[in-house]
């Protein structure tokens, strides 16, 4: 009991100080930070620092004998390639900005950085667990990764690729 509150305590300190931290690269300026104009269907994107938590948390629900040191460490993580992540997304939103399209052979380039940074983070966190706590961290990637198999079209599954044609006969798969 007494562990789950220092637990507690400590990611809600963890989390205050780096929102703190992150605020400087949240405030960009007008209209910066968020998706879209903020149209109908459409959410606030979420700050590197909650999307840091996000993923922290849903690893302590999945391994709940993680020490007050491996959390700060697992969200430390979290938070770097967050932080990445989000760097990465706005530069990609400026080219889109300008009127840039992405070069052919582009996208399976940033699927394949993109899965070598997934892999790089797992292996960082694997690190900082005991061998029962990687079993469980790798029963969860196991099971989010079935979850995204299971996707309908929109989600990536289901899709001809590029130029093959689709139920609509057009070139991209998405009409004339």
């Amino acid at each position: 009991m007494i562990m789950k509150n220092v637990r507690t305590v400590l990611l809600a300190a963890a989390l205050f100080v780096s929102a703190a931290a992150m605020a400087q690269y949240d405030d960009r300026g007008p209209g910066r930070g968020q998706r879209g104009q903020g149209g109908p269907g459409q959410r606030e994107r979420m700050t590197v620092a909650q999307r840091a938590e996000r993923e922290t948390s849903r690893l302590l629900q999945t391994i709940e004998d993680l020490s007050d040191q491996q959390i700060g460490d697992i969200y430390v993580i979290n938070l770097k390639y967050a932080t990445a992540d989000s760097v990465r997304m706005d530069e990609m939103r400026a080219q889109r900005d300008r009127g840039e399209r992405p070069q052919e052979g582009d996208f399976e380039a940033m699927r394949k950085q993109m899965q070598e940074r997934q892999e790089a983070k797992t292996a960082e966190i694997r690190a900082v667990l005991n061998a029962d706590q990687q079993a469980k961290y790798d029963a969860l990637l196991k099971q989010m990764a079935e979850r995204r198999g299971q996707g309908g079209p929109g989600r990536g599954q289901g899709r001809p690729p590029r130029g093959e044609g689709g139920p609509q006969g057009g070139p991209d798969g998405f009409g004339d």
